[in-house]
């Protein structure tokens, strides 16, 4: 038992450590690739990345890190909400002109 709370206190610090900046380094290169050409894969990709990183504090367990949770939940919903913004004008109608 003393060794799984070893165990589990590393993978905790990696998953609270690595996880938020792997995430973050993901969309920063996939913002990238956007500014050159609108792809709508990469805003699916956003899309989904966005809600993972707003659900990532329940799902890895550091939800009780409030200013960590609240970054999260608020930098995951932003990228989300514009992914979704973003596909909603690739897909939207037209307007004819006459």
């Amino acid at each position: 038992p003393h060794t799984f709370e070893q165990n589990d206190t590393v993978v905790g610090e990696i998953v609270s450590g690595a996880g938020p900046l792997g995430n973050g380094i993901l969309i920063a290169v996939i913002a990238v690739l956007a500014l050159t050409k609108a792809y709508d894969w990469e805003e699916y990709l956003n899309l989904a990345l966005g809600a993972w990183v707003a659900i990532a504090p329940w799902v890895l367990g550091f939800a009780d890190q409030q200013y960590v949770m609240g970054v999260h939940v608020v930098i995951g919903l932003v990228v989300a909400a514009v992914a979704g913004i973003e596909l909603r004008q690739l897909y939207a109608p037209r307007p004819h002109s006459i």
